[in-house]
């Protein structure tokens, strides 16, 4: 009998965990997946988190006012399929060493001296398998708490 209960527990407890993940990740996520954003979606997104100041380019990317800063936010050059965070300003104290430190020392982001030794900090979001507005929020949330430190730290 002992081992009919444990068998039976054991189907049940492997029965969950197979449905579980089973389930799509629409079943578990807050709120509505996405795969593909346009501009327009992004924007409003941007707006509910008080960004007002948005212009859309030719190819379907944004730029926005963060901190002060123009960040550009491309969705169209990536066909909807992932969001680019990108902030680059000429005429700094940025180094290849306070790069460096910001890369070794911070998650999120990267940074990096362009071509013309201008500092550029971006982020991704890969909108493959899915995201939650609340996801895409949170990384805008994180960018501007980057770029901020980033201002202070590398620029």
């Amino acid at each position: 009998m002992s081992q009919l209960k444990h068998a039976t527990a054991l189907a049940l407890a492997a029965a969950i965990v197979v449905g579980a993940w089973g389930l799509p990740a629409r079943a578990w996520a807050e709120g509505p997946v996405v795969e593909h954003l346009t501009a327009s979606q992004v924007e409003q997104i941007l707006q509910s988190q008080g960004f007002t100041n948005i212009t859309t380019d030719q190819d379907g990317d944004l730029v926005v006012m963060m901190q002060g800063v123009k960040v550009l936010v491309l969705i169209g050059s990536n066909k909807g399929t992932s969001i680019d965070m990108q902030f680059s300003m000429s005429g700094t104290q940025a180094t290849m060493e306070k790069v460096n430190t910001w890369n070794k020392t911070r998650r999120y982001s990267r940074a990096y001296l362009d071509d013309d030794g201008d500092p550029v900090l971006e982020a991704e979001q890969d909108l493959a398998g899915g995201v939650t507005t609340a996801r895409l929020v949170d990384f805008f949330q994180t960018f501007v708490q980057s770029l901020s430190t980033f201002s202070r730290e590398v620029l």
